[in-house]
């Protein structure tokens, strides 16, 4: 099973900038439906960013 790097949850989870997240989602988000050797690493990230986005946009 794939897991994410320690260096990506930490700038992810560092990142303030809702607009910033949701441009790394749109573009981790490409990467999924274009190649499917990454898919199900983008898959967790898609998860881990829209989870920092819900998050700061709950505050």
């Amino acid at each position: 099973m794939e897991q994410l790097s320690d260096v990506f949850k930490n700038r992810i989870s560092n990142t303030t900038d809702v607009l910033e997240l949701k441009k790394e989602l749109k573009v981790v988000e490409r990467i999924f439906g274009e190649n499917a050797k990454h898919r199900s690493e983008m898959a967790l990230k898609i998860v881990f960013i829209e989870n920092r986005i819900k998050e700061l946009e709950s505050k």
